[in-house]
């Protein structure tokens, strides 16, 4: 269906030809020791192989010329295979190149993002020298970083039910966004100024992290929480949720088929559902009764 609304590019050569992109880098990524991995330039994944060095490494924001190997994102040859085309074209990425040769045309970066990239960096490889034993499920969890995470952690988590564990979710958003908020106002500031310091750490944060669904959702729904508290309004979570759908799906049409965006939002409808209909308005009191409302048994 999202293929007939909004479809995927189609590679305008052939596969593996040698090709050139130019454009500005939009990301980069790093492997478990720290070197690069990956830039993304306007819609292409590129593997830098032997060409990147740390001399010579391009910022967030530089406009290079790539040249290299181009292909397509295929999509699954066998039923329940990974999606890699929807995976990818989802988050903006159709094609990938094996990089040959890399040239900055200009030099101007984005200075705010390529920071937070190599604070990023210089973190995660902190975490990994303190934290011998789960230095990987650490900077998972703090930094949404899984390229030091064993196999061995990976079936660990999903074997036992609890995969989602290793996901940074709306509710570290939150509980970050409440803190910082909670904090500035009892150190006595305005309700407006602790609301645009602890919106814009998170902003940053999501940066940092990488903006995934829930991210930008949680984000999106804080805005709103906060956004209330300022004018003195009632806080609607089914508003919110809803005003988070509309922002996620205009920047990332095809996300809707994603399982992350059908798994988070519909987690969130569910408790905004509950909480706006179905909670018993009336509290009762003793142990018995908040045990049995917390297993919806009232």
């Amino acid at each position: 269906l999202m293929n007939c609304v909004v479809k995927y590019p189609q590679l305008w050569c052939e596969e593996g030809k040698i090709v050139s992109v130019t454009g500005k880098v939009k990301s980069k990524t790093f492997n478990a020791i720290g070197e690069l991995s990956s830039i993304t330039v306007n819609d292409t994944l590129i593997y830098p192989g032997d060409v990147f060095s740390e001399e010579n490494e391009p910022a967030i924001g530089n406009k290079v010329k790539v040249t290299g190997l181009i292909y397509s994102f295929k999509g699954p040859m066998n039923l329940g295979e990974f999606d890699k085309k929807a995976y990818y074209g989802n988050r903006k990425q159709f094609f990938y190149m094996n990089a040959l040769k890399c040239v900055v045309r200009d030099s101007s970066y984005d200075l705010f993002k390529e920071k937070l990239c190599q604070l990023r960096r210089s973190l995660c490889s902190k975490v990994m020298r303190y934290c011998l034993l789960e230095g990987g499920t650490v900077n998972t969890l703090l930094l949404g970083d899984k390229s030091n995470l064993s196999q061995e952690r990976r079936d660990l988590y999903s074997g036992a039910g609890v995969a989602h564990f290793l996901v940074i979710s709306g509710l570290h958003i939150t509980a970050i966004g409440a803190f910082i908020y909670k904090l500035l106002r009892r150190l006595g500031l305005k309700c407006a100024v602790a609301s645009g310091f602890a919106l814009s750490f998170l902003i940053a944060y999501g940066i940092l992290i990488g903006f995934s669904v829930s991210v930008l959702r949680a984000i999106v729904m804080y805005f709103v929480r906060i956004l209330a508290d300022v004018l003195k309004e009632a806080y609607d979570m089914l508003n919110a949720v809803a005003l988070a759908a509309i922002v996620v799906t205009l920047i990332y049409p095809r996300m809707v088929t994603d399982s992350s965006y059908i798994y988070s939002f519909t987690t969130v409808i569910s408790i905004a559902v509950y909480e706006e209909f179905l909670k018993p308005k009336r509290k009762k009191k003793g142990f018995a009764a908040a045990i049995r409302e917390r297993f919806f048994l009232w």
